[in-house]
């Protein structure tokens, strides 16, 4: 993905005093799990959305809307990750979410990229399962197929990045040949962009 482009949105959560801590930790901890530079405006003030401080100094009140930009290999990711999180919370009710993109004459993304994921951690096993952010965790949402002592599963996937694991004859399994991250709850999981 070029990372040049630029994603943004605008939030404004609904509630009696604004962008108080519950909100802000929240942008912060979704915006903390991203590569790219991810930035907080307000009216002419600007924060680092991967700080709780830079946020809280902003005095947004209730009903302000903060523009939300994203700029870096993840930034599509992590503005529609930022949107649903927000949508979702109960202390933003209503927040409203307007994407735009910006960036080199027509680089627009493609809507979905063929991935094969390919896993030769238990030649010997009889059953694998794909599981990560693509398919919320479901430990049997993806069966992959065995051939040469490999496991095999292609899917379609927008682009941006995914954590994700395998699970092998009932037991999960990170790929150590594979690229690795720390997830939110501290468990080592592979990752991918895509």
């Amino acid at each position: 993905m070029n990372s040049n482009c630029e994603f943004s949105t605008t939030l404004a959560p609904q509630n009696d005093v604004g962008w108080h801590l519950r909100p802000a930790g929240l942008l912060v901890k979704v915006a903390s799990m991203f590569e790219s530079e991810i930035i907080v405006r307000c009216g002419q003030r600007i924060a680092s959305a991967k700080s709780l401080l830079g946020i809280l100094s902003l005095g947004a009140g209730n009903g302000v809307r903060l523009y939300i930009s994203a700029r870096g290999r993840d930034a599509q990711l992590a503005i529609k990750s930022i949107g649903e999180k927000f949508s979702a919370d109960m202390s933003t009710k209503g927040a409203t979410m307007q994407e735009s993109q910006s960036g080199i004459k027509n680089s627009k993304p493609k809507k979905h990229v063929a991935t094969t994921f390919k896993c030769g951690v238990k030649p010997d096993a009889k059953k694998a399962y794909l599981v990560g952010d693509f398919n919320e965790w479901d430990p049997q949402a993806d069966p992959m197929t065995k051939r040469n002592g490999c496991f095999l599963k292609s899917i379609k996937l927008t682009p941006g990045q995914y954590q994700y694991k395998y699970v092998i004859d009932g037991e999960w399994h990170a790929d150590p040949a594979a690229p690795v991250a720390v997830s939110a709850l501290g468990s080592i999981n592979n990752v991918i962009c895509v």
